[in-house]
């Protein structure tokens, strides 16, 4: 749910059929970097960006969402060719908008640390918004990571 003031209505952002398990809001640093990608004007400021966490049937390979201006926009995917990956602990850095998470994506055992600049962030998702492509044929971790 999303609170505009102190006392204020809420209204409910996600109408999913699986519970998001994560909600982490976007720092300051990434929301004017993300607007300034997209060319959105300074204005759109107050809407809410966050990153959710969602798995599937209860399976525990959870994958990111970007959630903003009311699209969802999937972050990670699993490779078909490889076992369905886990990816667990998003986090933002305020200082330059980063962001961290893990994954066992690399061979299914271990949980590697993938740290995304902002700009790449804001990069996939506005050329997945130009293309309104509904599901990932890359994934951020394998293509946009430092």
């Amino acid at each position: 749910h999303y609170v505009a003031e102190p006392l204020g209505m809420r209204s409910q952002l996600t109408y999913l059929n699986e519970p998001v398990s994560l909600c982490c809001p976007a720092t300051s640093e990434f929301r004017r970097i993300f607007h300034k990608s997209i060319s959105e004007p300074s204005s759109a400021d107050s809407t809410p960006i966050f990153v959710y966490e969602q798995d599937t049937g209860g399976d525990e390979n959870a994958q990111y969402f970007l959630f903003h201006n009311g699209k969802h926009t999937k972050l990670t995917c699993n490779n078909k060719e490889k076992p369905p990956a886990m990816h667990r602990s998003w986090t933002w850095n305020s200082t330059n908008g980063s962001a961290a998470y893990s994954s066992n994506e690399r061979d299914g055992a271990c949980f590697d640390l993938y740290i995304v600049r902002a700009e790449a962030i804001s990069d996939f998702v506005s050329s997945k918004l130009a293309r309104n492509e509904k599901e990932n044929s890359i994934a951020l971790s394998s293509s946009l990571v430092y």
